[in-house]
């Protein structure tokens, strides 16, 4: 079995990347504000969360890990794709901000047997 995570379903790349995903048999697994309509089905679970807030994605997603952990997948991907639009400043003179800034967006994978 093959699963994947992946943020920022609700619409754009994450939800074109997590149609795919499901298209190609993998189990995915959707966070973020909101979820597309366009995705469903037994494939496919959705937690609700602002990634900015790391505690309330680790209280929505731990249900969530703890299904896909028991399926024992093969091949398991992670697309972090939600990210936060804003502007950084000119050129030398950044703009002040407050709170903390969300990751940059990454994609990890890890082959079956592999260390890293």
């Amino acid at each position: 079995m093959r699963i994947a995570i992946v943020t920022g379903v609700s619409r754009g790349l994450g939800e074109a990347l997590a149609l795919r995903l499901l298209a190609e048999g993998f189990r995915v697994l959707g966070i973020g504000r909101a979820s597309s309509a366009r995705l469903a089905g037994d494939a496919y679970a959705f937690a609700e969360a602002d990634l900015a807030d790391a505690a309330r994605v680790a209280q929505c997603a731990h249900e969530h890990f703890g299904a896909l952990a028991r399926t024992r997948p093969g091949f398991a991907v992670l697309i972090n794709n939600a990210a936060a639009v804003e502007p950084l400043g000119r050129f030398g003179t950044p703009v002040p901000r407050s709170g903390p800034r969300p990751a940059p967006p990454t994609i990890r994978w890890r082959r079956p047997g592999s260390k890293c």
